[in-house]
């Protein structure tokens, strides 16, 4: 079972809420018709929007293991709950008013895994990374591909050559431009450097090369689209050249082309950010930007409550008391974050797709929203929710309903009674042993 990527922007900060706009992503997928969909990140990845651009999702690290007679996969779409305070935040000024030399505390769960862009083992580590970090490719907030610090691509006719044209008057933190020398090293450090964590995202470009100043050349592999994708991504982000020739330890340094610069790092507690007035697109809305971990939600709300942070994530559970707090705004909108189980194909019984489709018919995802996510989520078999630009409105929201009688004729029809599925379970993430739990109670 494994966590959609999700991210937020902070758009915009009006009177002292540091009003906060959310845009989700996904990050893998799998087909409820039993058609295993691999790695959506390297097709629909990151967002950015010029001023500030960070990661809201969890951390996996350890894992459970449940059993039972048969598990079913998991399709939720949730609802984003931000919280934002609406006085005597830190940092907070007269309503209607903001402080450009201000400063905006955000409270995050998770601590990011490193600080290297290439090497950072979860996509949550975009939360620290992305403020400081610029990548070649953007996403709009509808989920659209757009211009980033590449100003326009194109393939060839066969799909196997990338041109892209890189954008001008770029500079990186200390002073370095980027340019397609720049766009070459990163990529190629990306797809090559040990330890690398987006390799795959990447696996199907072959070469880099420079045809001038502000042009690269990539050679795939194959005809792969999805590479677009993933250079809006971890894999996008672009180091300065500077840094990375005279070895520059990325992992207590960040040194990239983006909105903030980085001021200072402390493990598991804070990474503070001072805006980079050399940046390319518009500037950041604060001066100061400090991004806390606080691991526990009862924790991270009560420190918005007292002022000591600007916003923070909520759990369902949170939000009545919210509502109830006159001092507190919430904010409430639909994200890419999906709960479903990876089936293994290869598997004897598994291997059928009767018996794949008959554990989606037996699992009531809609009682999971009700109790574990207290209704602020929805049942869908469509990636993506409508409004977004890659919905398919031709599709029903919701192909396999709730129907455990017609699970049991198609376990019966394909030999499949009595069957026993282990499967792993993120123990370090909220919820996910709640709806493991409640899969192998059904």
């Amino acid at each position: 079972m494994t966590l959609r990527t999700a991210h937020v922007t902070l758009q915009s900060i009006d009177k002292s809420i540091h009003r906060i706009g959310w845009h989700f992503v996904s990050a893998a997928g799998i087909r409820m018709r039993g058609i295993m969909r691999s790695r959506l990140s390297t097709i629909v990845p990151r967002p950015t929007v010029a001023g500030l651009s960070v990661a809201a999702t969890a951390e996996a690290k350890s894992y459970r293991s449940f059993s039972r007679p048969t598990s079913c996969v998991v399709f939720l779409v949730l609802f984003t709950l931000v919280a934002a305070g609406c006085a005597g935040s830190a940092g907070s000024q007269a309503q209607g008013t903001v402080d450009p030399d201000g400063t905006f505390v955000y409270a995050y769960p998770i601590t990011v895994s490193r600080l290297d862009p290439h090497r950072a083992s979860i996509s949550q580590d975009g939360t620290t990374l992305f403020p400081a970090y610029d990548r070649l490719v953007h996403l709009a907030p509808d989920g659209e591909l757009i211009p980033g610090l590449a100003e326009s691509w194109e393939f060839s006719a066969d799909g196997t050559t990338l041109t892209m044209k890189l954008r001008r008057g770029v500079t990186f933190h200390d002073g370095a431009t980027f340019d397609a020398r720049a766009a070459t090293m990163n990529l190629e450090r990306a797809k090559n450097v040990e330890g690398s964590s987006v390799t795959t995202d990447i696996a199907s470009i072959e070469s880099v090369e420079i045809v001038d100043d502000y042009t690269i050349q990539v050679n795939l592999s194959k005809p792969d689209v999805s590479v677009i994708g993933a250079l809006a991504d971890r894999a996008g982000i672009q180091v300065s050249p500077r840094a990375l020739e005279e070895g520059v330890n990325l992992d207590e340094k960040m040194v990239g082309a983006g909105p903030f610069k980085m001021v200072s790092h402390t493990a598991g507690a804070t990474t503070v950010f001072t805006r980079f007035d050399d940046y390319w697109g518009d500037p950041a809305k604060v001066e100061t930007l400090e991004i806390r971990v606080i691991s526990d939600q009862v924790a991270r709300l009560n420190a918005l409550r007292t002022g000591q942070v600007d916003a923070t994530t909520i759990g369902a559970n949170q939000v009545r008391q919210v509502k109830n707090d006159p001092t507190l705004e919430l904010k409430l909108n639909t994200e890419l974050q999906y709960y479903y189980i990876v089936q293994n194909r290869s598997r004897a019984k598994q291997d059928d797709v009767r018996v794949r489709r008959a554990m989606v018919h037996a699992l009531d995802r809609q009682s999971i929203c009700e109790t574990i996510f207290f209704g602020y989520c929805e049942v869908t078999d469509q990636p993506f929710p409508p409004g977004y630009y890659a919905y398919n409105d031709s599709i029903p929201d919701v192909l396999y309903e709730y129907n455990p009688d017609k699970a049991r004729r198609l376990l019966e029809q394909a030999g499949a009674t009595n069957l026993d599925i282990s499967f792993l379970v993120p123990a370090g993430l909220p919820t996910y042993p709640e709806v493991a739990q409640a899969i192998q109670a059904q």
